[in-house]
């Protein structure tokens, strides 16, 4: 859990959203080519493309049966932000143009090569008022509406003996680690801080412990060297 977890919902192995989430990219890209029925929907729904940004899911989606694809297609995925409306509420076909996008521009990434970029302001389209989605219809499209009601709070006293605390707690920069490894640390002791000049999240310790790791993580072990909770 970082700053930005809001709530946990546990889900049974088998619920579509599972299944959806632990199918192979491979199987997910042989799907794509065989299935895209090229309706656009995935690009008509789009909170990006409505936006404005040079973004249209349905052609990324179509490159797939190219063997380069086209490079000005492909780097469209620079402005994907990859929040699953393609996926979740508009592909009739269970299509994942999210995953693609997602992998299309890693890989660009890690081959240096860069989004185009422009000084004009996007421009939002002119339908994108009318193309919002219904929170309802997406819980039921997700087979989540069962679970949207009050539930009960049990007041339970959870003691973890170790913690693993991230040091990038969301988009701004990871926070500078204060410990150091092998120091004795107290419940809410301030252990990284905000990099100077960015945005970021100073972070405090859950539990009394043992610093024991520091890498992209903070781990403190309450049972090392006498650390009480």
């Amino acid at each position: 859990m970082t700053k930005t977890t809001k709530a946990l919902l546990v889900l049974e192995e088998i619920h579509p959203l599972i299944q959806a989430k632990t199918m192979p990219l491979k199987t997910i890209i042989r799907q794509a080519k065989a299935a895209c029925v090229q309706c656009q929907r995935c690009t008509d729904l789009c909170p990006r493309y409505l936006l404005g940004h040079r973004i249209e899911p349905h052609k990324i989606m179509r490159s797939l049966n190219y063997a380069k694809g086209e490079a000005d297609v492909l780097k469209m995925t620079f402005f994907c932000s990859e929040c699953g409306a393609c996926e979740q509420i508009a592909c009739p076909m269970f299509l994942s143009p999210r995953m693609i996008n997602g992998r299309i521009k890693r890989e660009l990434i890690q081959n240096g090569i860069k989004p185009n970029t422009s000084t004009r302001m996007p421009t939002a389209h002119s339908m994108r008022e009318h193309r919002r989605i219904p929170t309802k219809r997406l819980k039921i499209r997700l087979g989540l509406i069962r679970y949207d009601r009050l539930a009960p709070l049990a007041d339970l006293k959870y003691q973890p003996q170790v913690v693993r605390i991230p040091l990038s707690q969301h988009i701004g920069k990871p926070s500078t680690p204060t410990v150091e490894l092998g120091q004795i640390v107290e419940k809410g002791m301030l252990i990284a801080q905000i990099p100077e000049n960015s945005l970021g999240a100073n972070i405090h310790a859950s539990i009394s412990g043992t610093v024991v790791e520091i890498s992209k993580h903070i781990v403190i072990d309450s049972g090392k060297k006498g650390g009480n909770q």
